[in-house]
């Protein structure tokens, strides 16, 4: 059972890079909701370890990464209230 906590380590282009699960299928509809959700698992590309194998730039990859835990950051911090502004 796949679990938006999970940890999963990718190999990209020869990098591992870790994150987790919920990060990557935050936008559903996505590529990478659709890679990473856990649905074509067994399908995936593997590496030697077992670990999903994607063959693109790893620069890339930890861009498009970055900006989902900037997503990821902003959706989790609340609005400000009015309580917040004056006390």
């Amino acid at each position: 059972n796949a679990s938006d906590d999970d940890l999963l380590e990718i190999n990209v282009g020869g990098s591992l890079i870790a994150a987790r699960r919920g990060t990557l299928c935050q936008i559903k509809g996505s590529r990478f909701e659709a890679i990473f959700s856990g649905r074509w698992q067994k399908m995936l590309q593997k590496d030697r370890e077992g670990r999903i194998f994607l063959d693109v730039n790893p620069k890339c990859f930890r861009a498009l990464l970055d900006c989902l835990k900037d997503l990821k950051a902003e959706s989790s911090v609340g609005k400000p209230s009015i309580d917040d502004e004056y006390y």
